[in-house]
């Protein structure tokens, strides 16, 4: 079994602890930083398969690190954070972030939320064997297996784990609608509890990346009462 590297970015050392204890006897490799500081300085001498970061951190807060991290780095990040409105999650995952967990937090749903979003990094991470790793033609887009990246004449746009993942998931539904469910359980990898509202946000996400490449049409649509689907007339 593969030793998993994932950083904790938590200001709470008994917090951190706990974390590290139940991944350390899991088999991961776990490395602590206890503001954005130390986990800029840890993230450029290591490569993690999965950050998890707190919202509230000491010298810059955690929106503005996962920002900073998505600048160069997409493997999956996990918030884990006391502050659990539904605008922070949001906030949360339309800057990048992966997936919200908020306190207090039940360590095995933190094992299997970490699970599942290892799981979905190493199928991205391999997806460029899709087509024999040749670009993917989606309408007069051009979809890139190898950098994950999406482009439409002179314009490219990069895709983060889950936009990109939900992108593969619809085209291989070959203009079939995906209910919910099933587009849901396919990206994150876990099985599907109501939360609608965390995949329209990379939904919309996602619709805002096509956008901004200049495509006239809508791309990706919402069936009501059958889901989403992708349009390749």
């Amino acid at each position: 079994m593969q030793n998993y590297r994932i950083l904790v970015t938590e200001d709470s050392k008994t917090t951190s602890d706990l974390i590290r204890l139940h991944l350390t006897n899991k088999n991961y490799v776990v490395d602590a930083a206890y503001n954005s500081s130390e986990a800029l300085e840890l993230i450029k001498e290591y490569e993690y398969d999965l950050i998890i970061l707190d919202i509230l951190l000491p010298d810059f807060n955690g929106y503005e690190l996962c920002e900073k991290i998505r600048q160069s780095i997409y493997c999956p990040i996990i918030i884990v954070s006391s502050i659990g409105d539904q605008e922070s999650i949001l906030k949360a995952l339309s800057i990048g972030a992966d997936d919200y967990i908020t306190k207090p937090f039940n360590v095995k749903e933190i094992e299997a939320r970490i699970a599942a979003n290892i799981r979905r990094n190493v199928i991205y991470k391999s997806s460029h064997k899709d087509n024999s790793g040749k670009p993917i033609s989606i309408r007069d887009m051009i979809l890139d297996n190898k950098k994950h990246s999406l482009s439409y004449k002179d314009k490219t746009v990069q895709l983060t784990i889950t936009e990109y993942n939900l992108l593969m998931n619809l085209y291989r539904g070959k203009g079939v609608p995906k209910n919910y469910e099933t587009l849901y359980e396919e990206t994150w990898g876990v099985k599907y509890l109501d939360d609608i509202k965390s995949l329209k946000v990379h939904i919309s996400n996602l619709r805002k990346k096509i956008k901004a490449l200049g495509y006239p049409t809508e791309v990706i649509e919402n069936i009501r009462g059958r889901g989403y689907i992708l349009n390749l007339d």
